[in-house]
């Protein structure tokens, strides 16, 4: 690898002549169980960086960083209380050398014709309260979401050289697509099954 110096780079890290890659390989798995028609769960489970590649630090090729293993759990139900409304408790953990990230909060969906509202609060431990809103229709679902920091991070706001009109939180918008483009299989597989 061959560095160049670009003086127009804000903080001065050089810049790579040549490009670099790696293999990751992650792996989950998600089940999801119809208790009765009223209640639904679901749990996932995955993890990340299973052959703990190596990327090459940006400022130092000579010295490559080793990815460490992520582990992600999430979990959840939908219990409708009516034909129209549902409430949606869900929890998220992951794990990474040691951080943890944990949130945990509940949703509310109200059903009209095809289109589906959600509102609803999240919490993340120790650092932010998430605020989110959406509607699904078939199988898009457009979402907007508000962090609004509840850590010590807001007491940047004090530090010297802060403007006084500085934001603290982040709006996310998301657009998902659940389902197969070209659907491989039959929308309804029956599989026999004999019980002991």
């Amino acid at each position: 690898m061959n560095y160049q110096y670009d003086p127009a780079t804000a903080t001065g890290e050089p810049v790579l002549g040549n490009g670099f890659g790696y293999v990751n390989v992650n792996a989950g798995g998600f089940w999801n169980f119809i208790f009765t028609p009223k209640i639904e769960f679901y749990a996932g489970i995955s993890v990340y960086n299973l052959t703990s590649p190596k990327e090459r630090a940006f400022v130092n090729l000579m010295d490559p960083n080793t990815l460490k293993k992520r582990s992600v759990f999430t979990g959840g139900m939908n219990y409708k209380l009516s034909e129209r409304f549902s409430v949606l408790p869900t929890v998220l953990y992951m794990r990474q050398s040691g951080a943890v990230d944990l949130i945990a909060g509940s949703s509310v969906g109200y059903v009209m014709g095809n289109f589906t509202f959600l509102g609803g609060a999240y919490y993340r431990t120790i650092d932010a309260l998430i605020l989110i809103g959406g509607v699904k229709y078939k199988n898009y679902h457009l979402g907007l979401s508000y962090d609004a920091t509840v850590s010590s991070l807001p007491d940047v706001k004090t530090a010297p050289n802060v403007d006084d009109d500085v934001k603290v939180g982040a709006f996310e918008i998301s657009l998902i697509y659940t389902g197969f483009l070209k659907r491989p299989i039959p929308h309804n597989t029956s599989i026999p099954c004999r019980f002991f």
